[in-house]
């Protein structure tokens, strides 16, 4: 009972207003209502059909104030639990393409790639150096490459930091881009921006496989192993989540062991 009587007091001081107008308008409109019938004056039955909608209104007001609550306090438990904190592709080249929607109008403090040849990865690379970001890369020594015969993957490597700073043009900056080989056979592919605020990493990983005449590249035709990471799903969390923690942890050891043991390499225009 008393809490009943404790939220009728908060719900008349929340709405105050609006119970102030409903209680001066509907005594003035029953006075005017009787007092027109008995006078029969034309004057006070108008003005008691005034009243009469002076005394509705308060209460149409007070009831679509409720609704309003109602929709807007639901509509955020809908953006809540479907906040894009956590989204999964089936292809990595589409979580790619989110990336570079999402950064469109966004400034980037820093990005850092973990990529096989980062061929796939360009137009992400391409978007965050427009929105002013420094960018450390990390990509597949060649050498690996070719001791496991993916003759394929060490021409796109090479192709990938000899053509860069041309394809890159006027965001070409050696200052603001790092390109660094590892050594060991990568596995893992990841991209960790950092906005400032927020942080987003989309990890995936690369698959290989036996080379037959069902997927050979007859370009290459004594390539033993084909090398796939655009066409595997990929995830993409979001910081302040456990997800973001858990990929987090993977990719930071990554990034510390390359940053050890990765050979730099010296771009030029």
């Amino acid at each position: 009972m008393i809490r009943k009587i404790q939220r009728g007091w908060k719900e008349f001081l929340k709405n105050a207003d609006l119970y102030m107008m409903l209680l001066i308008a509907a005594p003035l409109t029953f006075y005017g209502m009787v007092n027109g019938i008995i006078g029969l004056s034309p004057e006070l039955i108008v003005q008691s059909g005034l009243l009469a909608i002076l005394a509705v209104l308060p209460y149409s007001l007070l009831k679509h104030r409720r609704t309003d609550k109602t929709i807007e306090a639901t509509l955020g438990q809908l953006t809540k639990s479907f906040s894009p904190k956590l989204q999964i592709y089936k292809r990595q080249e589409d979580a790619y393409k989110f990336l570079v929607k999402y950064i469109k109008h966004l400034h980037v403090k820093k990005a850092v790639f973990i990529q096989y040849s980062c061929i796939s990865a360009k137009p992400v690379l391409q978007a965050v150096l427009s929105r002013g970001a420094t960018a450390l890369v990390y990509i597949q020594h060649e050498k690996a490459a070719v001791a496991i015969g993916a003759y394929e993957q060490q021409e796109r490597i090479m192709h990938c930091y000899k053509s860069l700073p041309g394809e890159l043009a006027g965001l070409f900056n050696a200052e603001r881009i790092t390109i660094r080989k590892y050594h060991t056979p990568g596995s893992v592919n990841g991209i960790k921006l950092d906005f400032g605020t927020e942080q987003i990493l989309c990890m995936g990983w690369y698959t290989y496989e036996a080379t037959d005449e069902s997927n050979r590249n007859p370009a290459y035709p004594t390539d033993t192993v084909q090398i796939s990471g655009h066409d595997v799903a990929a995830v993409v969390v979001w910081s302040g989540t456990k997800e973001f923690e858990a990929l987090n942890e993977t990719f930071s050891m990554l990034e510390k062991n390359y940053q050890t043991n990765a050979e730099a390499i010296p771009l030029k225009w």
